[in-house]
């Protein structure tokens, strides 16, 4: 049986299921969470993988303060490179692209 399991902080979001884990909310809030999270799976016997660690975050939402947050969390952002060689920001979540329209739709 996989277990699934959801922690709301205030309101940003937690969300795991089988050996994923998302992290929903604004950058000042989701980026310092991640080391609450970890410390929280450390107590119970588990890790992080941080090579498969990506984030999304709308593009014209972007700003000085998610780019520092992001970087002093050494999280990636999620991308591939479309037929034009273009970056196309996104993830996917249990399969499903979250992204960019363009991310979403390749």
């Amino acid at each position: 049986m996989v277990k699934t399991g959801k922690l709301s902080i205030g309101k940003n979001i937690i969300l795991s299921g089988a050996d994923d884990t998302y992290i929903l909310g604004p950058p000042e809030i989701a980026f310092p969470e991640i080391n609450r999270h970890e410390e929280r799976l450390a107590s119970i016997g588990l890790k992080f993988n941080y090579r498969k660690m990506k984030c999304y975050f709308k593009e014209s939402k972007k700003s000085e303060m998610y780019h520092e947050l992001r970087e002093a969390a050494n999280i990636p952002e999620g991308f591939t490179e479309g037929e034009d060689r273009t970056t196309l920001f996104g993830l996917r979540a249990y399969g499903v692209p979250i992204g960019s329209e363009v991310f979403v739709t390749k």
